[in-house]
């Protein structure tokens, strides 16, 4: 038996849910209501670059849903059947979503019997402690081959390892910025609002930009997943993609960005759109004006400026 090991960032899981309170068996009874009715989530699946489903998975919970290992010496919790989608999925009627804390795992290909047995003296001759509940997995790419994922590290936003590198591409950035507008602000604005913020982030005013801003790349483990930019002691321009989001990275990147500021200066300032504005309101900002914009079409694009003061500076 090879026993490996991962990190997998938090991740989202729609299926059918059940507990051993269900009776014997009831795991079973999952997988199969979960198969009958796959094509009600096929569509929300989430994929690879060659259009293969990620993951199918057996997720488990204690009965608190703090992703604790099951109780009662692994006898008793809850179980979800179901396939790994994007974290912005919605389940459909009848389907329960999870999403799952990121964590580093051991994760065993399960070849021979008691693999959950062996695996748990092993981690005991080693020292290990079990972090949180065991994951059955089953990998398409395999034709299905399962494995079993023991967390043994819940991961921190620190361990992520989050890289702003400075940039010079404004396509770069404008894809980004234009993808993250289109998906998210058309719940908070109107049309002719979403317009004007697609308009103010071109690609065209991102390069002009660049002679007199700081403009980030956000990198976490060597991916893309948004940007950030400096002016003075404001931080602008600040999207994170929208399939990462709900994952602390924008916390984690206003942490990273509010340092480099206070550097310099006493106070950072921000323009709140309403989508990050609860956001900063957690960080300690506050509120200093209202404004508003009229847009060509007549619709008004509405905003709160924002101050945070920080009273000991590095030296």
């Amino acid at each position: 038996m090879e026993i490996k090991k991962c990190m997998k960032e938090s991740f989202s899981v729609i299926g059918k849910e059940g507990s051993t309170k269900d009776g014997a068996g009831f795991i079973q009874k999952l997988w199969e209501d979960a198969n009958s009715h796959f094509n009600e989530v096929a569509h929300l699946a989430k994929k690879d670059e060659y259009e293969n489903i990620v993951g199918i998975w057996g997720a488990m919970s204690d009965f608190s849903r703090s992703f604790k290992p099951w109780e009662n010496h692994f006898m008793e919790g809850l179980y979800l059947a179901g396939v790994e989608v994007a974290d912005e999925a919605e389940a459909p009627a009848g389907w329960v979503k999870w999403t799952i804390p990121g964590y580093e795992y051991l994760y065993v290909k399960c070849t021979e019997e008691d693999v959950f047995v062996k695996v748990l003296e092993y981690m005991e001759e080693q020292g290990i402690e079990l972090a949180g509940a065991v994951h059955d997995f089953n990998c398409p790419k395999e034709n299905g081959q399962g494995y079993m994922f023991f967390p043994i590290r819940r991961l921190s936003m620190e361990s992520l390892d989050m890289e702003l590198i400075l940039t010079d591409n404004p396509a770069i950035v404008s894809g980004i910025v234009e993808k993250t507008i289109q998906t998210v602000y058309p719940h908070y604005y109107p049309s002719g609002a979403v317009q004007f913020f697609l308009d103010l982030h071109s690609e065209v005013r991102i390069g002009k930009g660049m002679s007199y801003e700081e403009i980030y790349l956000v990198m976490i483990h060597g991916n893309i997943i948004g940007t950030g930019s400096i002016r003075k002691n404001e931080i602008c321009r600040l999207f994170i993609l929208p399939e990462y989001q709900g994952k602390g990275y924008g916390s984690r990147l206003m942490d990273l960005l509010e340092a480099r500021i206070l550097e310099k200066y006493p106070k950072v300032h921000v323009d709140a759109s309403f989508p990050a504005e609860s956001m900063y309101l957690k960080r300690g900002y506050q509120i200093t004006s209202y404004e508003k914009i009229e847009t060509e079409n007549g619709d008004f694009l509405c905003y709160h400026t924002m101050e945070k003061t920080c009273d000991i500076r590095k030296s």
